[in-house]
């Protein structure tokens, strides 16, 4: 990942349904927690548009 404080974790990839772990070394609230899965999400629906894209935010 491009962003400091975030790693890619495990990734599964079944048919056209991807679910992905992130980690992350920051503490969130949970509205921050919300704001940044989102974001995670969109960059990674505009990489793989024919996908449905499940996203995991987990602390380190």
């Amino acid at each position: 990942m491009n962003n400091e404080g975030l790693s890619l974790g495990p990734m599964t990839i079944n048919g056209h349904h991807i679910n992905v772990t992130v980690y992350t070394t920051e503490e969130l609230t949970e509205n921050e927690r919300q704001e940044r899965l989102r974001e995670i999400h969109q960059k990674m629906i505009s990489a793989l548009p024919t996908y449905q894209i499940d996203v995991d935010l987990d602390g380190i």
